[in-house]
């Protein structure tokens, strides 16, 4: 997720985030961590700030460096590749993820069917409930992640959740959600054919909008 006035997906790949703990030897510096996949080599991401992965540290979670031996670190790699020399290595030594984690990260972004419901109208003072189902049409587990924001009703634009289920492999996840910014008063024409409200979805490689009229004014 990229969240900053609104909340969107970045898609340019697919993250790999480890936690290391060195417990024999010197640790090796952060710069010298490599991830090999498709027969390519990567270094730790330096994404940092706000708008990055990297705010997941947070109070939990630490950036790894040597000076500790542990911690947190983020590789971004192809959306998919082989995997036959797949391994993390540092100098002196090296790590090869098992065959159920090489098998993620070869395989393609899963297929998603994606379906959410929105009222079609909705009254001053309420907080809409917004309802998904997205079933993982793949063979492996996957992870829906996407972030939902509004404009309207009050609001000029402001996000209103960040999603993030798990869907195993051939499974259909129904859940609500609701709107924490209760609707307000447009102020524009009640006569007109205009929307009063939206709600804007996006994931990787989606963005749907659905609109919604206020009544009772």
């Amino acid at each position: 997720m990229a969240t900053a006035d609104s909340l969107g997906v970045n898609d340019r790949g697919q993250f790999f985030f480890l936690e290391l703990s060195v417990t024999a030897g010197e640790p090796p510096a952060r710069s010298d961590l490599v991830f090999r996949f498709d027969g390519k080599e990567f270094g730790p991401s330096q994404a940092q700030g706000a708008r990055d992965l990297y705010r997941l540290y947070g109070n939990k979670k630490r950036r790894y460096d040597a000076e500790t031996g542990n911690g947190w670190v983020l590789f971004e790699l192809p959306e998919s590749g082989e995997t036959t020399d797949t391994s993390l290595l540092w100098p002196g030594g090296a790590w090869q993820p098992d065959s159920t984690l090489q098998a993620r990260l070869a395989a393609p972004e899963p297929s998603l069917t994606v379906e959410w419901s929105v009222p079609e109208t909705v009254s001053i003072g309420t907080e809409p409930e917004i309802t998904f189902t997205v079933t993982n049409d793949s063979d492996l587990q996957t992870r829906f992640v996407a972030g939902l924001n509004r404009t309207g009703g009050g609001i000029a634009y402001a996000p209103v959740a960040a999603i993030s289920h798990p869907i195993s492999a051939g499974e259909t996840v129904e859940w609500s959600l609701t709107d924490p910014f209760e609707v307000r008063d447009p102020g524009n024409d009640e006569t007109d054919d205009e929307p009063d409200m939206s709600y804007r979805m996006l994931w990787s490689g989606e963005d749907r909008e659905q609109q919604v009229r206020i009544t009772e004014r």
